[in-house]
């Protein structure tokens, strides 16, 4: 029986187990925060952020709006203030956007995504999204040019089955 061997692995075990605790704390103070166990996501996410060199701008998201839900007021402003005021109100018109889609309130949503646009007009996603929204609106010229559009940026996009066929879709109703 080889000891060191054995004693080699459980090195290289550990090692790993090591390198990977940071995105573990990420992983569960984000799982956290999606059932809206804001204490819980507080702690993982802020030993995450301790001793992460690759947080996001998502990650500060996360642990600011928990800390603010569970009334430290302080912290939350601490962890917003490290995204620029841009990025969160890009978030804010992307959440109001996909309510309003979820509301069937495509006018609204249209309306969330064009102000996107302004600040980020080489976006492929909201240049798909407004692409959704023209087709909804029966805006179908408008619809067809944001979704070639988006084709010609993304060609290998997983959802391009999806946009090809509603792009087929769009044509059959303008032919009607």
């Amino acid at each position: 029986l080889d000891i060191t061997a054995s004693n080699e692995n459980r090195d290289i075990i550990y090692d790993v187990v090591e390198s990977r605790k940071v995105e573990v704390n990420r992983l569960l103070g984000g799982a956290f925060y999606r059932v809206k166990d804001y204490l819980n996501a507080v702690k993982y996410l802020k030993i995450f952020l301790d001793e992460s060199t690759s947080a996001t701008d998502h990650d500060y998201f996360m642990l600011g709006f928990s800390n603010y839900q569970i009334s430290d007021y302080l912290s939350a402003v601490d962890y917003l203030n490290q995204i620029s005021d841009e990025k969160i109100l890009i978030r804010m018109l992307r959440n109001l956007k996909n309510s309003y889609t979820d509301s069937f309130a495509y006018e609204m949503a249209s309306m969330c995504n064009r102000m996107i646009l302004e600040i980020l007009p080489e976006s492929a996603d909201e240049i798909r999204d407004m692409g959704i929204l023209e087709e909804k609106l029966k805006n179908y010229d408008n619809a067809l040019e944001f979704l070639n559009k988006y084709l010609e940026m993304e060609p290998n996009a997983e959802d391009v089955d999806f946009v090809l066929e509603l792009i087929r879709e769009i044509r059959e109703k303008i032919n009607q």
